[in-house]
């Protein structure tokens, strides 16, 4: 096991290293590709269009401050996610973060309701991406297609990207992002040159909402915004120097999106008249009272824009949510707690390609068949419902985990402020929405949206009857939950030209059946004691192929002669290869 600079462990006991040699593809994307996944998975477009009259309904004129102070509180949230990324760098997020700070139990619990959030969004897309384009497409052609088979034609088209590899599916999202926000912030700036309302600096005061209450009410729909940023966290296989930009990405997220909806939705109480918010969240001509804005401002043709960008958002989202939810079936299913298919890398494309159909078909065609038995308003409010409960829930798990994580595994960093009043505030603004009278549970909406925590009861419930059922039967399974992690110091030594994989360090096993190991593009051989190659091998220790679709290759000797007796020692003299020498 590694240890950081202070002599303390890089991770948790008995964790396995991996660079994703015949897995994920190491490198694949930056900082910049993680943070538009983050972004793209929040849909800031749609968020803004649909979930603003909410805020509105209840902050009124104060709704920027609602926005403003939600995107500080999540920050929080965002804090604590980083601060495990800068460790542990992995593509099962909540499962690797979870299992480290509160335990393998904790962890995979906290990792099925992580599920139920990514594999969410391709259920609530779909039906409203189709809903949305039909219109459109009526609107300028006068042909009515219908949503279903537009919906399941964005699943194909998402689907394809994400079996192609994570570079190419986040490059179309950044094009979709860079458009939705564009377009919106443009008409933003417009309404607040040419309203005639006048500005309103009050918007930006808690104080005038109509209470207290009221204004936390309206923050559980501001908050509910944000959710999807932590996606980025699923990629710390895949980005280049994950410790650090991954955590980069998710605040980074935070902040742009933060802005955004801090400053639109100010345009919006300007554009619409400070004193007639009510109006604005009661608007009932339109799909959303700025469709209205966009017809009273510009006309109706900005309005089928408007409906692009939307149709944008949701493409954008919906690519996020299936890479994301691929990266977390993937992780689960390589240590054997969810069927070992998911946990399979295509070693040509390195793209979890099971775990990313599974994701795109359960997802996709439940979104489908609920969007054709109820209207896809319907199925876009109920199941966002369920995702924003279990959300919170994951974020609360989270946050929880980093003060003992900190504490046990690095003593010497542990901060009180970052690494236990941070999380503590968190956890703190996050119970806001789950105790406040009037927010997501008490007391019960109408039906069907009465059922909502208990159907999320109910999914929590199989999660721990999963784990009751691996602590029974496969408990080495369940002690090893979220043990791979990158590590890049490991991965790298001096004579390195590359990354390759460290697996299984300790020498456990994470499937509970083979050893854990990963794929390279050669053989490792034997190795000199400064961890440097010896004439025939890699750095690292001997493994075998997991995970992969193809056999090692035999043996290889200084001339290529297949099993032949490798040599295992180097002229003392001999520099390490890769080594610069003077």
């Amino acid at each position: 096991m590694t240890t950081n600079k202070e002599g303390a462990p890089a991770v948790g006991a008995g964790a396995t290293h991996s660079r994703a040699v015949g897995g994920l593809r190491a490198g694949a994307i930056g900082g910049l590709a993680a943070g538009i996944m983050a972004a793209a998975f929040s849909a800031p477009s749609t968020s803004m269009f649909f979930n603003s009259p909410f805020a509105a309904l209840h902050a009124g004129k104060a709704m920027p401050a609602a926005f403003l102070v939600s995107a500080i509180a999540i920050g929080f949230v965002a804090f604590n996610i980083a601060s495990f990324s800068s460790k542990l760098p992995s593509s099962g997020y909540a499962y690797t973060f979870v299992s480290h700070g509160l335990g393998p139990k904790a962890g995979f619990v906290s990792a099925w309701m992580t599920l139920l959030v990514f594999m969410g969004t391709p259920i609530i897309v779909p039906p409203y991406f189709g809903t949305t384009l039909s219109n459109l497409i009526a609107s300028l052609t006068g042909v009515r297609i219908h949503w279903a088979i537009l919906a399941l034609l964005l699943l194909a088209f998402v689907g394809t990207l994400a079996v192609l590899g994570i570079s190419d599916s986040l490059k179309v999202s950044g094009v979709f992002v860079v458009i939705e926000l564009g377009a919106v912030a443009a008409f933003a700036i417009y309404m607040l040159v040419k309203s005639p309302h006048g500005q309103a600096p009050a918007a930006f005061s808690p104080t005038s909402a109509p209470s207290i209450g009221a204004f936390a009410l309206a923050m559980i729909f501001c908050v509910l915004s944000f959710q999807g940023f932590e996606s980025a966290a699923t990629l710390g296989e895949e980005t280049s120097r994950a410790r650090v930009t991954v955590p980069r990405a998710l605040l980074g997220a935070i902040v742009v999106t933060g802005l955004f909806y801090t400053f639109t939705s100010y345009a919006a109480v300007v554009g619409w008249g400070s004193n007639d918010m009510d109006k604005y969240a009661g608007d009932t001509s339109n799909s959303s009272p700025w469709i209205t804005l966009a017809q009273n401002y510009a006309g109706s043709w900005l309005a089928d824009v408007f409906a692009a960008v939307v149709a944008a958002g949701l493409l954008a989202g919906t690519i996020a949510g299936v890479n994301a939810s691929a990266r977390m079936l993937y992780a689960m299913g390589r240590e054997g707690v969810l069927p070992s298919a998911l946990g399979v890398a295509n070693p040509r494309t390195r793209t979890p390609v099971f775990a990313s159909l599974v994701a795109v078909v359960i997802g996709g065609l439940g979104g489908v068949i609920s969007g054709l038995v109820w209207s896809p308003l319907q199925v876009w409010g109920f199941f966002g419902s369920i995702i924003g409960l279990g959300a919170v829930f994951v974020y609360i798990m989270v946050s929880l985990g980093v003060i003992p994580f900190f504490r046990r595994e690095h003593p010497q960093e542990f901060s009180v402020l970052k690494h236990a009043v941070v999380p503590i505030v968190a956890i703190a603004i996050l119970l806001i929405p789950l105790l406040i009278k009037n927010g997501l549970i008490w007391p019960l909406p109408a039906w069907p949206y009465n059922l909502v925590p208990y159907l999320a009861l109910a999914w929590l419930v199989v999660g721990g009857a999963i784990v009751a059922y691996l602590q029974a039967k496969r408990p080495e399974l369940l002690e090893r939950a979220g043990r791979i992690v990158v590590d890049e110091e490991a991965a790298s030594p001096p004579c390195a030209a590359e990354p390759v994989a460290v697996a299984a360090v300790d020498g456990s096993s994470t499937n509970g059946s083979r050893t854990p190991s990963y794929r390279r593009p050669r053989p490792a051989m034997s190795t000199t004691s400064d961890g440097c190659e010896d004439w025939a091998g890699h750095w690292g220790p001997p493994v075998r192929p997991v995970n992969s679709f193809a056999r090692a290759p035999a043996p290889r000797t200084p001339r290529g002669r297949p099993g032949a007796r490798p040599r295992s020692t180097r002229p003392a003299d001999r520099p390490c290869r890769g080594t610069a020498t003077g």
